[in-house]
Parts: C-alpha cells; sequence; structure tokens
C-alpha cells in the first residue's frame, strides 16, 4: 500500500492507498515542525496500530511538504522505520506541466499536486482554488 504524506503549514494529512489507488484510511494531524524522525516514526507506527494496520504493509511513500524541517525528517523516518526512500512531490516531479512562473522552485508541492490531480480527474482548462493556509488561485491550461 502506498502512504501518502501531505505536509501543510498548520495541518498535515495522512492517507493509505490500497493497490487500486484507493483511499481506505486518512488521518489528520498538527504539523509539528520541530518533530524528530523518532518521534514522526513513532507517531505513525501509533496511528496504523490503532486501526489495526502494519507498517510493514507499506510499500511506497509519496510526500508532499510546504514545511523543509517537516521533509527532512519524514524522509528520514521513511528510510528508517520503513525502510523506503519516499518519492517527494516538487516542481521537478512532472514533465507534464508548463509553468509561466517567474520562479517555479517556489511552487510549492500543495499545488503542483492539485494541478496534477484535477487535470487527471478533469481535465483541462480549470481553475484551482485551494483554502489553506493561505488561499491560492491556479489557472491551468
Amino acid at each position: 500500500m502506498l502512504l501518502a504524506i501531505d505536509v501543510g503549514n498548520t495541518q498535515t494529512v495522512i492517507g493509505l492507498f490500497d493497490e487500486s489507488e484507493n483511499l481506505f484510511y486518512q488521518w489528520r494531524i498538527a504539523t509539528r515542525a520541530n518533530e524528530t524522525q523518532d518521534e514522526k516514526g513513532i507517531l505513525l507506527n501509533n496511528l496504523l496500530l490503532s486501526d489495526g494496520l502494519n507498517a510493514a504493509d507499506i510499500t511506497a511513500v509519496a510526500l508532499s511538504s510546504v514545511v523543509p524541517s517537516c521533509t527532512t525528517s519524514i524522509v528520514e523516518m521513511s528510510r528508517r522505520f520503513l525502510k523506503l526512500d519516499p518519492l517527494i512531490v516538487d516542481f521537478t516531479i512532472t514533465k507534464q506541466l508548463k509553468t509561466t512562473y517567474n520562479h517555479p522552485r517556489e511552487i510549492g508541492a500543495d499545488r503542483i499536486v492539485n494541478a496534477v490531480a484535477a487535470l487527471k480527474l478533469f481535465g483541462g482548462p480549470i481553475i484551482i482554488v485551494d483554502f489553506g493556509t493561505a488561499t491560492t488561485f491556479d489557472l491551468i491550461s
């Protein structure tokens, strides 16, 4: 199963997807930028155990993060506790998107994921409005 982690400025959403790409578990927790890899590993293990799941069943990890310190500790946690290198979502992840943004390295992973998902689910052109810590508007053509 795929462990997907979306780290926002205030909340982190963790989801588990089965082989058919269906979301079957989801947790929402506070984003804690100062947590260590060990704390994150223990928290993940506790979430899994609370729902009768086993970390050994996780075969892949995908990480979208707008909090750099969390990115580092989650990558380290994934390597240590799951023995997996996570796929990190950033502006280099897809050739599908071309941007006119002046500084593409500054585009948040959340906006990239939104754009890819919107194109896959609905096609383009499309306007995406994300009401996160900051409200963002993206026009995808």
